[in-house]
């Protein structure tokens, strides 16, 4: 066990709470968090300095999880557009995606949370299965995150 994951409770994952805000940001730190996609926007433009969140930065997303009592560690990063796809992620991850351990991935400029084999964002709005036809496999890897609760 590694120092960011000693004393760690594990995180319930949920489907994102619908607030005043729809988009992928605020819906994946309501999925992690429990707050409402709008609550999670107010902590987004605290941080950024946005009027309206719309798009969300890594750091973005990292403060506000900090913010709210979570911590982050990078697992995976790579140039837009040059790494490697959601499948890819997800086959070679297979081994460290094990029920109670959370990763916010940004793949195809969109944020998504994968838990064990367990799927959501806020474009689907609900849990699903990985292998639900929802989600965008085929989508490139930017950026992926272990989220972790002290």
């Amino acid at each position: 066990m590694d120092v960011l994951t000693q004393g760690a409770s594990p995180i319930k994952l949920r489907a994102p709470i619908k607030g005043s805000n729809t988009y992928c940001g605020p819906a994946v730190i309501s999925a992690i968090t429990g707050i409402d996609t709008g609550e999670a926007a107010g902590v987004i433009r605290g941080i950024t300095g946005q009027q309206r969140v719309k798009g969300t930065s890594y750091w973005g997303c990292r403060g506000a999880l900090r913010q709210l009592g979570y911590g982050t560690r990078v697992l995976y990063e790579a140039e837009r557009g040059k790494g490697i796809t959601l499948a890819k992620w997800l086959k070679d991850s297979k081994a460290i995606r094990t029920p109670g351990r959370v990763f916010l991935v940004c793949a195809g400029y969109h944020w998504q949370i994968v838990s064990g084999r367990r799927y959501t964002c806020g474009r689907i709005g609900e849990i699903v299965s990985i292998r639900d036809a929802r989600v965008k496999r085929r989508a490139r890897v930017a950026r992926v995150f272990e989220v972790t609760k002290a």
